[in-house]
């Protein structure tokens, strides 16, 4: 039998990015509040956090353990996965 030690994560690092002009304001706000847009869709979620971040022409987010569905959340609130670039360390 084997047996592993130490600590063992299917998880990674992951980040995105949208622009702002394919998003309407309620999806800005909807992303830039994603722990409370979760909990009002009874969306499952864990402790880890995004780091969510604005420039004039971009929204985005980065986290450094990606346990939290933050795909499900973006195609929930209308997304278009088109308009979304991801980056994922090991994903």
């Amino acid at each position: 039998m084997k047996i592993q030690n130490g600590f063992i994560s299917n998880s990674s690092s992951c980040s995105f990015v949208i622009n702002k002009g394919n998003l309407s304001e309620i999806q800005m706000v909807l992303i830039q509040r994603y722990k409370e847009t979760a909990k009002l869709i009874n969306m499952e979620q864990d402790d880890t956090p995004w780091d969510i971040t604005e420039t004039d022409t971009t929204i985005s987010g980065t986290t450094h353990m990606d346990n939290f569905d933050m795909k499900h959340l973006l195609r929930f609130i209308g997304v278009d996965e088109a308009d979304i670039e991801w980056e994922h360390g090991h994903w």
